[in-house]
């Protein structure tokens, strides 16, 4: 059946789309088939039925490819023994992984988006768009990375239906 995720494909999107390097994540490592279960069983399956150009992915396999990444960079760990990846402007040295979370802010807590922020020379204040106010937690999470933030574009592109507002 045309447009159904499968795991070989997240693994292209993973390596070839997303640029996570083989030495971080082994090819056959269980938090990808866990990523990509969690995600086939939260992406809304009705995102089948929207239009795609032939040839290219569906909506619905781009927004499960693009949580499970969202869900690796939250929940993988690196493996033991890897060579540190980067380098915080602190000095610590960190896996690919840690590196990921640390970069995109992952283990911090945010509450919600920032409407306005000012100090005595500045100022500046943003619209928070109504999607945003009834966005859970875990989409407040989702928010932190592009690959999160382009699983909530495409769930909310084609309606309410698909527990956005």
């Amino acid at each position: 059946m045309a447009g159904v995720p499968t795991i070989a494909d997240l693994q292209n999107f993973l390596f070839n789309i997303a640029g996570v390097p083989a030495a971080a994540l082994p090819i056959d490592a269980p938090v990808i088939a866990y990523a990509f279960d969690y995600a086939l069983s939260t992406v809304n399956r009705q995102l089948c039925a929207a239009w795609s150009p032939p040839g290219s992915w569906t909506p619905y396999q781009r927004a499960v490819y693009n949580l499970a990444t969202d869900i690796l960079i939250n929940w993988a760990q690196d493996p033991a023994g890897e060579p540190v990846y980067r380098t915080t402007p602190t000095g610590q040295g960190l896996q690919y992984f840690a590196w990921l979370r640390y970069q995109y802010s992952i283990n911090q807590f945010v509450a919600g988006v920032i409407s306005s922020s000012g100090d005595e020379g500045t100022s500046q204040s943003l619209v928070v768009p109504k999607a945003f106010e009834g966005l859970t937690i875990s989409q407040l999470t989702n928010l932190k990375t592009p690959f999160g933030r382009e699983y909530l574009a495409l769930t909310q592109s084609v309606g309410t239906l698909w527990g956005m507002s």
